[in-house]
Order: structure tokens, then sequence, then C-alpha cells
């Protein structure tokens, strides 16, 4: 049983933004992309910049994860060699459904 569930929606962004603000970041752009000549896309732009950082995401959930990655790692956030095989052994051992959401089994 966990204390707590979070997982991205349309309740998370606002905090998120406000968290983003409260670090003292400004949130310079939240733009929409034009698909065609009527066609809106859903996709969103959002970017942040605070004394010379800039960071940029899809969403505002991912803008404050790489923030936070940064100021947990600061300028050596790049993926170390054994990190990627962490994360690699991570994919591989991930349960894979078909498009039903049945479980595939894997050899």
């Amino acid at each position: 049983m966990y204390k707590v569930k979070i997982g991205i929606s349309g309740n998370t962004s606002a905090p998120c933004l406000q968290v983003i603000q409260s670090k003292g970041f400004v949130v310079v752009s939240m733009s929409t992309h034009l698909v065609s000549d009527d066609v809106w896309s859903a996709v969103h732009d959002y970017s942040a910049e605070k004394d010379g950082l800039f960071f940029n995401a899809t969403n505002l959930e991912e803008l404050l994860g790489l923030i936070a990655m940064w100021e947990h790692r600061g300028d050596s956030w790049h993926a170390q060699h054994d990190e990627i095989d962490v994360y690699h052994k991570l994919q591989d051992d991930s349960p894979l459904y078909d498009k039903d959401g049945n479980l595939i089994e894997q050899e």
C-alpha cells in the first residue's frame, strides 16, 4: 500500500508550474503548434530560464523533472556509462503488452 500515488494528469501541471516559479524560474514559452492550415496540435513546448539556465520540455511535469535533475547533478547531468546500463536493464526487464493490454510472454 502506497502513502502517495501521483501520475501525470490534468491536476499536476499547475502545481508543477508553481514549483518551477518558486525556484525562481520564469516560464518563457507555452506554445501550441499548427499541424496544418486549420489543425492545431496538442503538442506544447514549455521553456524556463533563470540566471543563464535554460530548460525545455513538452509538459510542465517534464520541465520540473529536468530542473530537478540539474539541481541534483549540476553540470555533470549527462548519463554515465553504468547508468545507461541500468536504464537498459530496466527497459529489458519491463513487461511487454499488446495493443489490447495482454501480457506478451518473452523468452
